[in-house]
């Protein structure tokens, strides 16, 4: 018989249509091919019900965002339903994606069904980012929930070696560098790249520092003018961001694309040259792998797992830097070299390191280690 294993997530697809967050979509289909999986979701997609979706079972928990006295009642609505459906067929364990709401109540749970839970730490639940408006660690109440989320796990993963070492220190050395793939297939190679487009694709959002990225460029133009950039993502800078190319003098040579749709975004890979990735974080940085996948160089501030990729395929920069990263844009696109060597050995080593099927196969591993499971 197949092992059962439950998630908490604060959001999920909504169908084999809507990858909500592809990395996740992707890890629970993985998974879902070796095990029933049943994933509970706290928010998205704000309806109520019970549907499939990955090869999973779905049981969406709210029509709308909670607040107060309706979040505790959701909190009591998951634990009835979860144990109505352990009482049915136990679960082996229970997996929360963040070290936030969804871990801290999948440790609780765990604790009262008397089996294990693993919490993955998912976003920036070890970031302090005050000048962002970012990060778990600014408030206080914010490191107390995921201190407590760490200590109920009975494991804990991080999507990279970089936010690893960010954890607590009375943590810190349980905590499992175990990072989620992409499915290569939807990222396939392209041809070498010869040109001079630069990509950007990221969310609008202080911390992705777009002033840097689009300084960087601006600075590099200068020294190479040929330079076209495109810029892929949406969000609360978006206005901001637009006025600042302008000042720079580069929105003539700017394509602003707004929110591309995951499903189109390898075509925008293709006739790309060059991603250039600047965020002050990043738990994981899953658009570096998909860049990586297409054969696509990359330039990246040096977190998440660009930190731990190799240097021939991400040349790496300080974050904050435009001068640094105008120079790793030079770099790069003054010859052959790192475009070559990045559709030599890149599309390789996502698919042998970092392809959805081994991420869920480390899961199924793990899932072993802490449980029962046959």
């Amino acid at each position: 018989m197949m092992p059962r294993i439950a998630f908490i997530l604060s959001g999920f697809s909504a169908d084999d249509h809507d990858p909500c967050i592809p990395a996740i979509h992707n890890v629970v289909r993985a998974i879902a091919e070796r095990a029933e999986v049943v994933v509970y979701s706290l928010q998205y997609p704000f309806r109520r019900g019970v549907w499939r979706a990955a090869g999973a079972t779905v049981h969406g928990l709210s029509n709308r965002k909670q607040y107060g006295i309706g979040r505790l009642m959701l909190w009591q609505r998951l634990r009835r339903q979860i144990a109505a459906d352990h009482a049915i067929r136990p679960f082996q364990l229970l997996h929360g994606f963040w070290a936030t709401e969804p871990g801290f109540l999948a440790g609780r749970i765990a604790r009262q069904l008397g089996i294990p839970s693993v919490v993955s730490v998912a976003g920036g639940e070890f970031a302090a980012f005050p000048q962002f408006g970012y990060g778990t660690q600014r408030t206080g109440r914010g490191r107390l929930i995921v201190a407590e989320t760490l200590r109920r796990a009975t494991a804990v993963t991080a999507g990279s070696r970089w936010v690893a070492a960010l954890a607590p220190p009375p943590h810190r050395d349980r905590i499992r560098p175990m990072p989620l793939g992409i499915d290569a297939d939807d990222f396939p190679p392209a041809s070498l790249r010869h040109g001079k487009r630069v990509l950007i694709a990221s969310s609008m959002i202080p911390l992705k520092d777009y002033p840097t990225m689009l300084r960087a460029v601006a600075i590099a133009r200068t020294r190479m003018p040929e330079i076209q950039l495109e810029i892929a993502g949406a969000g609360t800078e978006m206005e901001r961001i637009r006025k600042l190319a302008f000042e720079l003098g580069i929105a003539d040579f700017t394509n602003f694309l707004g929110f591309v749709p995951y499903d189109l975004m390898p075509n925008v890979f293709r006739r790309c040259d060059l991603l250039l990735h600047g965020s002050h974080y990043e738990a994981q940085g899953m658009v570096v792998l998909e860049s990586l996948a297409t054969g696509m160089p990359v330039i990246a501030t040096s977190v998440g797992i660009a930190a731990e990729l190799p240097a021939e395929l991400v040349y790496q920069v300080p974050p904050g830097n435009p001068e640094a990263m105008a120079a790793a844009l030079l770099r790069s696109l003054s010859s052959a070299t790192h475009a070559g060597q990045a559709l030599e050995t890149g599309p390789a080593l996502i698919r042998n390191q970092f392809a959805a099927q081994q991420g869920g196969a480390n899961f199924l591993d793990l899932y072993k280690e802490v449980t029962t499971m046959p």
